[in-house]
């Protein structure tokens, strides 16, 4: 049956773990129909290659909506992250 086509925003963990082939990460990858990653994420990844990084580069602008930082995104992100179950201690800051 699977999963219904929706839409993610990975982190930079994922993203490695995926590019070094752990099958969890893989396996997350094709459960979405597009993957947003941050500007940040791009740059924490390519920090790791120390020769030439063309493949990742080409790799990362096909395979990810790569989202610019403004006032809005870093809003966003943060009311998400406040609101999950992991920070609930902080739900009532919530807006």
């Amino acid at each position: 049956m699977g999963f219904p086509p929706v839409n993610a925003g990975f982190d930079t963990n994922i993203v490695i773990d995926a590019l070094n082939g752990v099958p969890e990460a893989d396996a997350e990858f094709g459960r979405y129909k597009h993957i947003y990653i941050s500007r940040v994420t791009w740059m924490e990844v390519l920090v790791g290659p120390q020769d030439d990084d063309t493949q990742l580069r080409d790799f990362m602008e096909t395979h990810f909506e790569i989202v610019g930082l403004d006032l809005a995104v870093a809003e966003t992100a943060r009311n998400h992250r406040c609101c999950t179950e992991f920070y609930s201690t902080r739900i009532e800051k919530c807006a």
